[in-house]
């Protein structure tokens, strides 16, 4: 039976990439845009609109605006991206009306390591999360929490801080052989619309990995990929990230991008992130990108 699939946040980065996925699956997409038509991102949604899907005008700031974007659909998937007034308020107003609409899953905005009960205090964006699953759950719809780990895109970025490519070194905290979970953003997007689409999928949270590289793997995967030797710096113990996240909030007490960054490596570091049973077997039909196919890729692409 084709699916019915709201995809929300739908202009954004992974959003766009579920919808790809679920049109590829069969699925008929409605792509959620505040003002439509009309939206800044909308023309670069074409090739999207060409292959059926269909653009509404809905906004979760606007309750008035969703009943009609939601009415008739089977599931609605979130890609939604704020503070909590969308994260937790949205997405919990979004679930409400999907369900009086009748739609049967909501899969949430996560897209993370393991967060189980972490307060706001631990990490800001993820604690918005942790509110955002009692939210949802008070609406009565069955949810899915997909949780991915890192994207492994995030690699290749600065503000993540695993691998410093001008110095060509990977820096961690605590254990160096910890195992962390990766999974590419286009990987996440096949997996997550392949949920959306299944009926026999438990509520709960979705666990997929790409890959899984502690510090010390990656440093050698590194070396075997861009054939340059990469270093493997300790930064210090677990002990001394939490008096440095300390020190970047007392800096900067009202800006989280100095300090987020480290939250999250905390709970990787830890091991407090890592994913239980990764449930990629369930879907056959997607094999995901390892790490080092990912660097190959890099190195290629410059």
């Amino acid at each position: 039976m084709t699916k019915t699939v709201l995809v929300a946040g739908a202009s954004g980065w992974l959003g766009r990439q579920i919808a790809e996925q679920l049109i590829a699956r069969g699925a008929r997409v409605r792509l959620m845009l505040r003002g439509g038509a009309g939206h800044l991102k909308a023309a670069e949604l074409a090739s999207l609109t060409a292959n059926g899907a269909v653009i509404v005008d809905a906004d979760v700031g606007v309750p008035e605006s969703l009943p009609a974007a939601a009415a008739g659909v089977d599931a609605i998937v979130s890609a939604l991206q704020g503070g909590p007034d969308v994260i937790v308020d949205g997405q919990a107003r979004l679930a409400a009306i999907g369900r009086a609409a009748g739609a049967q899953r909501f899969v949430a905005s996560d897209y993370s390591v393991r967060f189980d009960g972490v307060t706001e205090a631990e990490h800001l964006f993820l604690g918005w999360r942790t509110r955002a699953r009692a939210a949802i759950a008070a609406s009565g719809i069955a949810q899915i929490n997909p949780l991915n780990g890192a994207f492994t895109e995030m690699l290749a970025q600065p503000f993540f801080g695993l691998v410093d490519w001008r110095k060509r070194a990977v820096t961690y905290w605590g254990d160096a052989d910890q195992p962390y979970d990766f999974t590419t953003t286009a990987d996440t997007a096949a997996y997550v619309a392949a949920a959306a689409v299944d009926e026999a999928l438990p509520a709960g949270e979705l666990e997929i990995a790409g890959d899984t590289q502690s510090p010390r793997a990656l440093t050698a995967l590194l070396g075997d990929v861009t054939g340059r030797s990469f270093d493997l710096v300790s930064l210090g113990n677990l002990a001394a990230l939490d008096a440095e996240i300390a020190r970047r909030q007392a800096a900067s007490p009202h800006d989280p991008t100095p300090w987020a960054g480290l939250q999250y490596h905390r709970l990787m570091a830890s091991g407090a992130g890592k994913l239980r049973a990764p449930q990629n077997a369930r879907f056959g039909d997607i094999t995901p990108m390892t790490v080092k196919q990912w660097l190959c890729t890099r190195k290629e692409t410059g």
